[in-house]
């Protein structure tokens, strides 16, 4: 039968209900949905250890609750890792600072000169400096134990402010009253300077309580070349200090030893000079040294550079690359080297290499771009890359744009990145998981008779802790003995390189 006018209305209303109870339903539906895809989306960056983005998003959506408590714990999470980062910060600062003036302490100074030498003779020329006060306990009888700690506080201060400039530099205090400086790959003529330098820096403080102000401060200096010996260098340096005091006077004394190595000798235009020469000839050539892991299995192989003068001979990296780097040329002979890793080699083979790269490569636009083009053009290939960057130049350099623009480009080219040096310096691990290392490589002077040192042990211990689940690989540098090899490898190192595992070798 026809519906009537009622009847039609009472319909058209039933309708009007359910359309408006549906789309009600379906918005109340979408929000709790929404809620719901948000959550995934958090737990998978949690899975994906992508942590700090999973903090950042909007936390408004339901179940609000478990948002609520997923947000607390990162938080708590994120203050944990912070704390962990002190922690280890601390456990470096305890083991290898002295307390009163917090630069490094004997064993930080042995450490690191172990890690300039090999086979207890030096890797690299330098200088070695010892300055000693001689009125300190007349300081200490006026002023008492604070009056020392301001008199070495403003000393080591200064001193440090000067040592700035020098990278790879070390600066520790030796005894109560001796510290000692050593400044690798420094000329003479350059270590001169340094010498008159920290001492004019140091007799302008305001010292108070000293004895003769024209008798109490004395360096004396020792220049070292490659080759020689560690105790050596350490009398050397002991004989100058007795002469600079036996003057009587405030002064520096450098230790004569002779003539020095010819290519020491060379000045900074003829380093010049000599390295766009061996650019234009490619006279630029590649070592490599086999990374072995726990299983004594290859992991990758590390390519180190040298270069040939015109008679053949080959000039160590310890000298041109410094030179290199004070005349700016190190982007060009890091990109020669890098052509010979990608075309040459790598294509002969399907290891993994690892390579060097310094900050004047990592913060130049033109050797960015090639570097960007060439793993675009060769993409394969860029997984079988690690580029390995000083932790002194990530710590220092943590607010240039540049530098960290360049790391997240590798990374996101599928190349992977390891900090190297690693415990050269007394600071924090925080930065390891903020710019996402692949891999840790301990400096050699925390692996050096590490089976006879309980404090780089600790340090160890405390490292690979601080990154349990971060999937970061541990790697020793410099191990020379089995003895070394087996308790790094209890103490959880991944994998290690050195002459007992495998010496450098020409490509």
């Amino acid at each position: 039968r026809d519906f009537g006018w009622h009847e039609l209305v009472i319909l058209f209303i039933g309708f009007i209900s359910f359309g408006i109870f549906v789309r009600f339903g379906y918005g109340w539906y979408s929000r709790e949905l929404d809620g719901i895809e948000q959550l995934a989306q958090r737990s998978k960056l949690i899975l994906e250890g992508h942590l700090k983005q999973a903090a950042d998003m909007p936390t408004n959506g339901k179940p609000r609750m478990i948002n609520r408590a997923i947000s607390k714990l990162l938080a708590e999470l994120d203050d944990a890792h912070k704390e962990r980062g002190r922690l280890d910060q601390f456990i470096r600062k305890d083991t290898f600072l002295d307390k009163q003036t917090q630069i490094g302490n004997p064993i930080f100074f042995q450490n690191r000169l172990d890690g300039l030498s090999h086979n207890q003779k030096m890797i690299a020329h330098g200088v070695l400096m010892l300055i000693e006060f001689d009125d300190v306990d007349l300081v200490e009888d006026q002023y008492g134990e604070s009056g020392v700690k301001a008199m070495l506080t403003l000393t080591t201060e200064a001193i440090t402010a000067v040592l700035s400039q020098y990278e790879d530099s070390i600066f520790a205090r030796l005894s109560y009253s001796q510290l000692v400086i050593v400044v690798p790959q420094l000329s003479l003529a350059e270590a001169d300077q340094l010498a008159q330098r920290i001492l004019k820096t140091c007799l302008a403080l305001p010292f108070y309580g000293i004895g003769n102000p024209d008798n109490f401060l004395h360096l004396g200096c020792a220049f070292f070349n490659a080759g020689d010996f560690q105790v050596q260098l350490i009398e050397e340096a002991e004989m100058a200090l007795r002469a600079a005091q036996l003057q009587r006077v405030n002064n520096w004394f450098m230790y004569d030893k002779g003539a020095l190595d010819e290519e020491i000798a060379k000045g900074s235009v003829r380093w010049r000079s000599f390295i766009e020469n061996a650019l234009v000839s490619k006279r630029f050539f590649t070592l490599q040294q086999a990374i072995i892991d726990s299983d004594n299995q290859i992991m990758h192989y590390e390519i180190f550079s040298r270069a040939r003068d015109l008679k053949g001979n080959d000039v160590r990296a310890t000298l041109f690359i410094p030179m290199a780097n004070k005349c700016g040329l190190m982007p060009q002979v890091e990109r020669q080297v890098l052509e010979q890793v990608l075309f040459r080699l790598m294509s002969d083979n399907e290891f993994t290499y690892s390579i060097n790269l310094s900050l004047d490569s990592l913060t130049s636009r033109a050797f960015v771009r090639w570097l960007q083009s060439t793993l675009l053009e060769h993409r394969p290939l860029a997984a079988r890359l690690i580029f390995e960057v000083s932790e002194d130049i990530i710590v220092k350099h943590q607010k240039n744009t540049s530098l960290v623009k360049t790391l997240d480009m590798l990374r996101k080219m599928g190349a992977k990145l390891a900090v190297d040096n690693v415990g050269q310096s007394v600071v924090g691990t925080h930065y390891i998981q903020q710019y996402h290392f692949d891999l840790v490589k301990l400096h050699r002077s925390i692996v050096r008779r590490v089976d006879q040192r309980s404090e780089n042990q600790l340090f160890i211990r405390s490292l690979i802790g601080g990154l349990y689940r971060a999937e970061v690989k541990v790697i020793a540098e410099g191990v020379e003995c089995l003895e070394e090899w087996q308790t790094l490898k209890i103490l959880g190192v991944s994998a290690a390189q050195g002459d007992f595992l495998g010496q450098r070798s020409e490509v």
